[in-house]
């Protein structure tokens, strides 16, 4: 076990940049977290709590010639978990997420793997810059994940076969780095938005909660006012930034709220 306390002093660095979004480890506990294939996983949050997020894991892997960092989401439940900031409680985060990946630079990449069984290599299914991700490649790329777990039959060389359920894991962006400490924290410090962004994605629990305790009136005014503005976007009588700016402007001004659905219903009106 004495070699994998070579991981511990880095992981030092990670506790001192990402601070309270991953877990106050032991000597002994970060070496418990070193797997057989080299590899320390680190799982975000603090694992006591009761109502424990299913979050993605931080990776690590040190090799001669550097350090991989990655987050990395394994399970369907993290899966399940990343796919709410497509819902309409998350309108912000889903902005959010697309402008801290698409200020990356190339260095980051997001990938997506399947393993055949315990002990099998991973095999690598899909690679793109972090900074190229957007809404529907990153949906794409979920359902996919979805698909290689499920199994089932597939249209092969044209040819119906069927695949035997695998194991996926989902990097949604890894970096490499030399093993130099100051480089290493840098790359922390430009991950650490995302890394909050990730960690405050809410559950299906907990949104069913925020909108029952909202009055009913209230949602049911705002799930209408964001019908008609997407039907307005389908339409081509807003653009993109238009549609952001009046969403946001709902939510900032609650006192202008009524002209705002009166504005995007008239956009509607023959």
């Amino acid at each position: 076990m004495a070699w994998r306390g070579k991981y511990v002093g880095w992981y030092r660095l990670v506790e001192e940049e990402l601070g309270g979004l991953v877990p106050s480890l032991s000597e002994r506990e970060v070496m418990e977290n070193v797997s057989t294939e080299d590899v320390l996983t680190v799982p975000l949050g603090e694992p006591s709590k009761a109502d424990v997020k299913p979050l993605p894991s931080l990776h690590l892997r040190l090799r001669d010639q550097g350090l991989e960092l990655a987050t990395v989401y394994e399970s369907k439940k993290s899966v399940d978990h990343l796919d709410n900031i497509f819902r309409d409680t998350h309108l912000e985060e889903h902005e959010r997420l697309f402008t801290l990946l698409g200020g990356l630079h190339v260095g980051y990449e997001t990938k997506l793997y399947r393993k055949s069984g315990e002990g099998s290599d991973p095999e690598l299914t899909r690679r793109y810059l972090s900074s190229r991700l957007d809404g529907q490649l990153l949906r794409r790329l979920l359902e996919e994940a979805d698909e290689i777990r499920k199994g089932g039959r597939r249209i092969v060389n044209n040819q119906s076969v069927y695949v035997q359920p695998q194991a996926s894991e989902f990097h949604l962006v890894t970096v490499s780095n030399s093993l130099n400490q100051e480089a290493f924290r840098e790359t922390l410090r430009e991950i650490k938005p995302l890394i909050e962004l990730l960690s405050g994605v809410k559950t299906q629990h907990e949104i069913i909660r925020e909108r029952l305790g909202r009055p009913r009136k209230e949602l049911n005014v705002y799930r209408e006012f964001v019908d008609a503005l997407n039907e307005a976007r389908a339409q081509g009588v807003v653009s993109a930034e238009r549609r952001r700016e009046l969403d946001k402007r709902w939510r900032q001004y609650e006192d202008e709220r009524d002209e705002l659905l009166r504005d995007v219903r008239a956009l509607l009106s023959p």
